[in-house]
């Protein structure tokens, strides 16, 4: 009696998959064999990659654990640590078999595995540990790290970096307070820009001293200092013109008369001449002399009226001040 094709279908397929097992159980014992030869005589990266090689063809706990012992005598404690504790959590004979040792180098790596809980730190910011990246703040699980000295490190756009280095205690949980400054505003000042300290009652805007708004109200229009000032500015001025002006027309004069009468021998009409331009240059004289005073009169209104004007805009600063040492302007 014949068999059904499907019959011989579905057996040839089970037959293939066995043998493909079989296959892979052969080749993962083999990588197994190897890995840990290559741990004993001290090959401990090629040992790892063939471990991992080994897992990836059958995943035994056989192979977590003697991945686990050769991470242990390579000193990667956490991941010593995982592996060992995957194992030892598998149902397997051999794994039970060695369960004692095994237990007993889990206990060691452990207190060689310290756990580090940060609390805070801005959102988002990114989490450096001894220069690696290892996740984003906030942590809501504390690390597992080899124990020792810790560099960490925290950064985010906006915020001042976060620097801290410890000592992590291994076989316990250490907590660490993450506080994270916002940075000042960078925007940068223009260049030559400096803080401005004014003097008491100016105030700062822009880079430059003020008076207050007060201030500036108070003195629109013109006021009775300003007007004082005006005017004895402008009396002193005249009166410095006018003093000029017959000084030079009576040096012009008498030099004329000097060019024609200054010889050896003098004309009659140069005698009495002489008399009349001497009488014409006492008045001058006097004349010069009054314009003169009246022009000091004008400059001491001035100041008077600067003085009046600037005392009257109290509180507001003045640039004027007198005492006992003399009297001081302020521009």
């Amino acid at each position: 009696m014949r068999a059904p094709p499907w019959l011989v279908f579905a057996l040839c397929l089970c037959a293939a998959r066995s043998a493909r097992a079989q296959s892979d159980d052969e080749a993962a014992e083999y990588e197994l064999r190897r890995a840990v030869e290559r741990c004993r005589r001290g090959e401990y990266d090629r040992a790892l990659a063939s471990f991992r090689q080994a897992l990836d063809r059958a995943r035994s706990a056989r192979a977590l654990a003697e991945m686990g012992l050769c991470e242990q005598r390579a000193r990667r404690w956490v991941d010593a640590e995982d592996h060992l504790l995957q194992s030892l959590n598998a149902p397997d004979a051999w794994v039970s078999e060695h369960r004692g040792s095994l237990e007993l180098a889990l206990n060691e790596v452990s207190a060689r595995v310290g756990r580090l809980a940060l609390i805070g730190g801005a959102e988002g910011a990114e989490l450096r540990v001894n220069g690696e990246v290892v996740g984003a703040l906030p942590m809501n699980q504390p690390l597992r790290l080899a124990s020792g000295r810790v560099r960490l490190e925290a950064t985010l756009r906006g915020w001042r970096p976060w620097r801290r280095e410890l000592d992590l205690a291994g076989g316990g949980t250490t907590h660490e307070n993450v506080v994270m400054e916002r940075e000042e505003d960078p925007t940068p000042r223009a260049a030559g820009a400096a803080t401005v300290r004014c003097p008491a009652g100016l105030v700062a805007r822009d880079g430059l001293c003020y008076a207050p708004e007060g201030y500036r109200r108070s003195r629109a229009g013109i006021r009775p200092g300003q007007v004082t000032m005006i005017v004895g500015g402008s009396v002193a001025a005249v009166a410095g013109v006018v003093a000029l002006a017959l000084g030079v027309e009576g040096n012009s004069v008498e030099g004329d008369f000097v060019s024609r009468c200054g010889g050896a021998s003098v004309a009659p009409s140069c005698v009495s001449e002489r008399a009349s331009l001497q009488s014409d240059l006492d008045g001058r004289a006097t004349a010069v002399n009054a314009m003169i005073a009246v022009a000091g009169v004008g400059v001491a209104a001035a100041i008077v009226g600067l003085i009046v004007d600037q005392t009257s805009a109290r509180p507001s600063p003045s640039r004027f001040s007198l005492s006992a040492s003399g009297v001081t302007l302020r521009w």
